[in-house]
C-alpha cells in the first residue's frame, strides 16, 4: 500500500540523489538539528556544514562522480577522523559526530561514553540530529530512532509518532508529525523546552533550552523555552520561510529572504551581513547562511562544474579555528574570533 509515510520517504529518498545546500549548525553546548533538505537544488556542489562545540564538518560533493567528501577540523576530528567514505549528511555533538552514508545507514565516530556512539544496527535512514549526549534519526518511513544517554537516562523516543523532521537541543528532541505539521516534544524539560505550542507549523528549530517554529497559518514565528536573553522573544510583525536557533539567541529568514536575529547578541551573532539569503543555521554564539548571487563560472581547478554564485557567509565568533576570510569556494567567515577559547 501507497501511504502518505511511504510517499514522505520517496521525496526524503530521491531529494538525497539531488544536489543539495545544506548548512547545520550546533548549539554552545553542542546541540544539532536538521537533515538533507534540498535548500538550493541549482547548485553543482552538495555542501552540508555543521559547526559544533569543538570540530567543524562538511561535506563538498566530488566533481564527477555522485559521492560527497567529508573534511573535519578540531580536537575531536583530530583525535577521530572520519571514516573514509561517502556521506550525505553530517551532524556535529559534543565530543562526537554523526552521519548518514550512501548506503542511508548511520555512522558515529568520537568519545562514546553515554552510548553516543550506538547506533542503529539496520535500517535505511533519510535524516540525523545530534544532541550533547544522544542523536536521533528519521528512518525512510518517517519513524524517529533515538540513541545516547543525556543526564544519564536514555531519551526514549515516540513509538507510534511519523514525523516530517526532528531538530534535537540539549537532551531533548522536538519533530513536526504527518500529517498535521504539530510539534510533539520528548525528554528533558526543566525550562519547558518541550512544553511546544499546539500551532501547525511549516519549519522548526531547537537550541541549548528554547525552540522556534514557523506558523503554517500566517507564517509567523512562535518561540518556547529558556528565555533569560530574550531569544523566544520573537518579532511581532513579518512573514518568515525559515528559522534558525543557537545557545541564547534566535534568527529567521523574512519573505523579502533577508535575516532577523533577536535574543543575545555579545558576540555579533545578531549581526547578520545584508543580502538575500537562502538558508540559515544558527549555532551557539554564530551563525551561517547561504546567499543568492548571480551565476558565475567556477574559477580554479574545475571549471568544467559551473557553481550558481551561492556563497556561505559566517558571523560570530568562531570557535572551531575556522580561517576568517574565504575558505575554499563555498564559506565566507567573518567572526570576531577564529582561535578556540
Amino acid at each position: 500500500m501507497h501511504t502518505e509515510a511511504s510517499d514522505l520517504a520517496d521525496r526524503l529518498s530521491a531529494s538525497i540523489s539531488e544536489n543539495l545546500v545544506n548548512i547545520e549548525m550546533l548549539g554552545a553546548d553542542s546541540f544539532e538539528r536538521r537533515s538533507v533538505e534540498p535548500y538550493l537544488r541549482e547548485s553543482t556542489n552538495a555542501v552540508n556544514v555543521s559547526l559544533g562545540f569543538d570540530s567543524a564538518c562538511y561535506l563538498e560533493k566530488s566533481h564527477g562522480s555522485e559521492g560527497t567528501n567529508i573534511r573535519c577540523q578540531g580536537p575531536i576530528s583530530s583525535q577521530f577522523p572520519p571514516p573514509r567514505e561517502n556521506f550525505v549528511a553530517v551532524s556535529v555533538g559534543f565530543e562526537h559526530i554523526c552521519a548518514i552514508n550512501g548506503l542511508l545507514a548511520v555512522i558515529c565516530w568520537g568519545r562514546g561514553h553515554n552510548h553516543r556512539l550506538d547506533t542503529p544496527e539496520d535500517g535505511k535512514y533519510t535524516s540525523i540530529t545530534t544532541g550533547h549526549s544522544h542523536s536521533c534519526a528519521l528512518t525512510e518511513a518517517g519513524h524517529p530512532v533515538c540513541w545516547g544517554a543525556p543526564g544519564g537516562q536514555r531519551l526514549l523516543h515516540p513509538r507510534n509518532t511519523i514525523f516530517f523532521d526532528i531538530s534535537s537541543g540539549s537532551h531533548f528532541t522536538c519533530g513536526r508529525r504527518i500529517p498535521d505539521k504539530r510539534i510533539l516534544c520528548w525528554g528533558q524539560n526543566q525550562q519547558g523546552q518541550t512544553d511546544a505550542p499546539s500551532d501547525a507549523v511549516d519549519a522548526l528549530d531547537c537550541g541549548h533550552q528554547h525552540c522556534c517554529a514557523v506558523k503554517a497559518v500566517d507564517h509567523s514565528v512562535i518561540c518556547w523555552g529558556r528565555n533569560i536573553e530574550g531569544q523566544v522573544e520573537a518579532p511581532e510583525i513579518g512573514k518568515f520561510t525559515s528559522i534558525a536557533v543557537g545557545y541564547k539567541h534566535s534568527c529567521a529568514i523574512d519573505a523579502s529572504a533577508e535575516i532577523k536575529c533577536w535574543g543575545l547578541g555579545n558576540l555579533d551573532q545578531n549581526s547578520p551581513p545584508a543580502g538575500k539569503f537562502a538558508s540559515i543555521s544558527a549555532g551557539g554564539h554564530a551563525n551561517c547562511a547561504v546567499k543568492f548571487g548571480e551565476a558565475k563560472p567556477t574559477q580554479g581547478r574545475y571549471p568544467e562544474y559551473p557553481l550558481q554564485g551561492y556563497s556561505t557567509i559566517c558571523w560570530g565568533m568562531n570557535k572551531w579555528n575556522l580561517p576568517n576570510g574565504q575558505i575554499g569556494d563555498w564559506l565566507y567567515f567573518i567572526g570576531r574570533d577564529r582561535h578556540f577559547q
